[in-house]
């Protein structure tokens, strides 16, 4: 007897669950409610309200595409970049640059590219190199906490497309030679 009722209670559940959810808009009624959901249970079960979020809701590209913004990246370029080497890999290369500072305390430190092939006829794979400055009143104690270091992987197809390889800082920027 209590494993029947077991098996009616968890079929109940399902079954309302499975009239809630937006996947099945067949199975509702102009109103949103769930046709025969009230059957059984005592009450109405699907509102509308619980399966109307984002799961199973049919976008068109262009509403996706409209919803899209463009990201800004508001960390400045480091002030100076003090080396950059390249380093071959198995499956390209990667751009290990050094940076000098005057300060303790930059975070978020990265290498951004620009928008390489797209406009550029020369091939010039640019990197702006990016970090948050810190507050300002911090003292740097050594020469080597004037350092801040990144890196980026250059896949190989991107690289043999590149004539020139270059880093850009605030002060200056260097090329890199392949």
């Amino acid at each position: 007897m209590q494993n029947t009722a077991q098996k009616l209670f968890s079929t109940a559940i399902i079954g309302a669950l499975l009239a809630s959810c937006s996947v099945f808009d067949g199975a509702r009624n102009s109103s949103g409610n769930s046709a025969g959901s009230s059957a059984g249970s005592g009450g109405s079960v699907g509102s509308g309200s619980i399966g109307s979020g984002s799961f199973g809701n049919k976008r068109s590209d262009e509403e996706i595409g409209a919803a899209k913004t463009a990201v800004v990246d508001n960390r400045g370029l480091v002030p100076v970049i003090k080396s950059a080497k390249l380093d071959r890999t198995k499956d390209g290369y990667i751009l290990r640059v050094i940076g000098g500072v005057d300060r303790t305390g930059y975070y978020d430190v990265e290498l951004v590219a620009r928008n390489f092939g797209e406009d550029d006829e020369n091939g010039a794979l640019i990197y702006d190199f990016r970090a948050n400055v810190p507050n300002p009143g911090i003292d740097v104690p050594t020469e080597r906490s004037k350092e801040i270091y990144a890196g980026v992987f250059i896949p190989i197809d991107t690289y043999l497309q590149a004539n020139t390889i270059s880093v850009q800082a605030l002060q200056n920027n260097l090329r890199v030679t392949r």
